[in-house]
């Protein structure tokens, strides 16, 4: 059984963890708009919850690009895009819940969940 002040440490450091991994998953999510496009025709910006947030066709797309050709260039980088934020989030989530991280250290936890 824990202690209050082993139950308290449990709290405080999952404040410190979340606080922390929201702010390297927004530095990820930021990252991943300055990555290199995936094409400059068709640019796609997610949120940090992985949902679309802009979507940019360049205007001359129609008349480069056949009706299929454009909708698989669309769903590449909607794919892509996605794939890419999912691998970033993925690596700081394991960063901070993983095997390694500092949550295997409270008593508290390892005690009772």
């Amino acid at each position: 059984m824990s202690t209050p002040q082993e139950r308290i440490a449990a709290v405080d450091q999952g404040l410190r963890v979340t606080r922390a991994l929201m702010a390297e998953l927004n530095t990820a999510v930021q990252n991943m708009r300055e990555r290199d496009p995936i094409s400059d025709v068709v640019v796609a910006s997610f949120d940090r919850d992985g949902y679309l947030r802009d979507l940019f066709i360049e205007p001359t797309a129609l008349t480069d690009y056949t009706h299929a050709g454009l909708e698989d260039l669309i769903t590449e980088v909607l794919r892509d895009g996605n794939e890419r934020l999912r691998e970033a989030s993925n690596a700081v989530i394991d960063r901070y819940w993983g095997p390694e991280s500092s949550w295997h250290e409270l008593k508290a936890l390892r005690d009772d969940w």
